[in-house]
């Protein structure tokens, strides 16, 4: 087995239980330099952990155990049904992530599920190494149906992978139905973004049912439909969705019970409404993809009949000023900040969402919310969003108490 020696210090950052380190840490290795399995030891020889090791990636080592214990196929098995049965436990398991990578000690690992299938996704070469013994696992563990790689995501370069897509068991459909909170979705896991659906917006769907009873509801930016499909749940009387995505609105159209909206391929920014059309208006991380909020927020208030509710996430200002939308990392990865600048300069912005490269605006707060105020709305509430309490021991989520991601603004037409 390949042993690694870590340069001096660099043991605190296993022991403190960072899952990662890079190759500016190591000092040097032993044995054959090849993906794989190896052995980390601090500076004075003392055994840390067992991890996956890639020395084409800048993330060397990715840990898997600081114990003394053999990796194999059975170690690969306990920490999966370790996994499985949390999220039996605390989670509607028929659509749900079931694999949290990192989070679950199964680094570079994310399985999703939708109902009898299994979406995965391998972002380490070290994990890729063990792909079909996973697979074996996953069978003998959560049963599915199906099993569908996608591994379509530019990050797996990075790692020296390719990009692939297929079956790597039982059956698996072009559309999965799939429950959640009571709907039926047909879900794209083949060619749909991510592995299919935006499953980390279940609650938020779940969220809007105080808005909708006897309400006329627009889903604005609609993608696929599923919070237009969950307002009719919750006793809208009228649902439209709009999107430019007509391979979207097709998606959502084939939903069960899509019949209970209507849906409008247009750019939110051209299409046009009666005055007083709707009661609530409704929008889902979409309004930093609009270059003049402004105008936006004054075509959403000539649409609300009075006392009208506009409801809306949209990415921080502070998230958005500077672009990358990464951290700023020192020679050997460590988070050092995040950088905020041309924090004035409002506009386009490149950034990379989905692996792919994509053009977002920046909007400062006082354009977002003084928008608002000048155009009629009164501010009802502004919430940063932070991770819970619960979720704080998942790697990475203590970081992002250091940053506002996400703005949460609920705003009435006077």
């Amino acid at each position: 087995m390949t042993k690694i020696t870590l340069r001096k210090t660099r043991e605190t950052r296993v022991r403190s239980g960072h899952p990662w380190l890079y190759a500016s840490e190591i000092e040097r290795v032993e044995g054959e330099s090849a993906a794989g399995v190896a052995e980390v030891y601090s500076a004075k020889g003392t055994f840390l952990a067992r991890a996956l090791y890639n020395p084409a990636s800048q993330i060397a080592l990715r840990i898997l155990t600081t114990h003394d214990e053999p990796i194999d196929a059975d170690f690969f098995a306990r920490r999966v049904r370790t996994a499985w049965e949390y999220r039996q436990r605390f989670c509607d398991v028929n659509s749900c992530r079931a694999i949290y990578a990192e989070a679950d000690f199964l680094p570079g690992l994310v399985v999703d599920k939708f109902g009898g299938v299994l979406v995965v996704q391998v972002l380490s070469l070290g994990m890729e190494l063990w792909k079909h013994e996973l697979t074996d696992i996953l069978v003998e563990v959560i049963r599915p149906e199906g099993i569908y790689e996608r591994n379509d995501v530019p990050v797996r370069r990075l790692e020296g992978m390719q990009e692939t897509t297929g079956l790597l068991y039982g059956d698996v459909p072009d559309r999965v139905p799939m429950v959640e909170n009571g709907i039926v979705y047909a879900v794209d896991v083949k060619h749909g973004q991510k592995t299919g659906f935006f499953l980390d917006q279940k609650e938020n769907r779940a969220a809007i049912a105080p808005l909708c009873p006897g309400a006329r509801v627009i889903d604005m930016f609609c993608h696929n439909g599923s919070f237009a499909l969950n307002a009719a749940k919750y006793g809208a009387r009228e649902v439209t969705g709009v999107d430019i995505s007509e391979k979207m609105l097709a998606v959502a159209r084939e939903k069960t019970g899509s019949g209970d909206a209507r849906y409008i391929r247009a750019a939110m920014e051209d299409v046009e409404f009666p005055d007083a059309a709707f009661d609530v208006a409704l929008s889902s991380l979409a309004l930093h993809y609009v270059a003049d909020f402004g105008r936006m927020a004054e075509k959403v208030h000539r649409w609300l009949a009075p006392g009208g509710e506009f409801v809306f996430s949209i990415e921080h200002p502070i998230f958005t000023a500077y672009g990358s939308q990464d951290w700023h990392r020192d020679a050997e990865g460590n988070i050092l900040h995040f950088p905020v600048d041309n924090y004035f300069f409002e506009g386009t912005r490149e950034a990379v969402f989905l692996g792919e490269r994509v053009t977002k605006y920046h909007h400062t707060l006082t354009t977002i919310l003084d928008g608002l105020l000048r155009r009629g709305f009164q501010l009802r509430r502004v919430v940063e969003p932070q991770p819970p309490e619960r979720m704080l021991d998942m790697e990475g989520m203590r970081d992002e108490l250091r940053r506002p991601m996400m703005l949460l603004v609920a705003a009435q037409k006077a």
